[in-house]
């Protein structure tokens, strides 16, 4: 008998994954990486990157550019995202 595996999605909010990005953009202008997003929430780092996939897709973050020194992709919010956070929905 074949099991069906089912895709269960972190509990962590888009929009509070939004939020960080947004409160770092200020400090952090090239972009920032989906670990600073999870050492903020000390959620892991593999939820953190699911809920930006979902973000990515959704047009609400795009690429920023590469940290050489850590090896990690950066984000940016775009205008959609921004919508997003100020959007009443959760």
């Amino acid at each position: 008998m074949t099991r069906a595996v089912y895709y269960s999605p972190p509990d962590i909010s888009i929009k509070t994954v939004l939020a960080v990005l947004a409160d770092f953009e200020p400090l952090e202008p090239t972009g920032i990486s989906t670990g600073l997003v999870a050492w903020e929430l000390s959620e892991p780092e593999h939820e953190i990157e699911s809920v930006m996939h979902f973000a990515r897709q959704r047009g609400m973050i795009s690429r920023a550019g590469w940290d050489p020194e850590n090896g990690e992709r950066l984000w940016r919010l775009t205008p959609r995202g921004r919508a997003r956070l100020r959007s009443a929905r959760p």
